[in-house]
């Protein structure tokens, strides 16, 4: 057999295979750190106590009920879809181990941008406050309700 010097030599498909897994999860851990930073950036007021007016200036004023801050559900949207679009080049271009941990990266985010959007719209729409109070049983006598009402039903 003779060697040729010129043509590149391929890695064993085991090689390969441990590569696709470690690369999947250096993007995993990545995709982490960019979550985290944008949890944190999502929960953190602005610094400079103006409430988003420029140079300090009164906006007009708030109303009754606030509106819900959807900031975090479409960050956590966009990066859902980013995990979404990675695994599917990542299956296009031959990483099935990779494309695999894009696949459950992707359905994490959807799950958290889910429950951060019912949050928010928890927060802006509370549920009534059940307050007990007296009810007259139905009428059962066939009368109107001024007959009921007389006779204590």
């Amino acid at each position: 057999m003779r060697d040729r010097p010129n043509t590149p030599t391929r890695p064993s498909p085991f090689a390969r295979g441990h590569a696709d897994a470690v690369v999947g999860l250096l993007v995993v851990a990545l995709e982490l750190v960019v979550y985290v930073i944008a949890a944190i950036r999502t929960a953190l007021p602005d610094g400079d106590g103006s409430g988003g007016h420029p140079a300090g200036r009164a906006g007009p004023a708030p109303p009754a009920v606030p509106a819900a801050d959807w900031t975090a559900t479409v960050t956590f949207g966009v990066i859902a879809a980013a995990a979404v679009v990675l695994a599917v080049l990542m299956f296009r271009f031959h990483n099935p181990w990779t494309g695999a941990t894009q696949v459950l990266t992707a359905l994490t985010l959807c799950l958290v941008t889910v429950s951060a959007g019912g949050d928010a719209s928890r927060e802006t729409h509370p549920s009534p406050a059940n307050t007990p109070g007296w009810s007259s049983p139905p009428c059962l006598s066939g009368g109107d309700s001024d007959e009921c009402a007389r006779s204590g039903g």
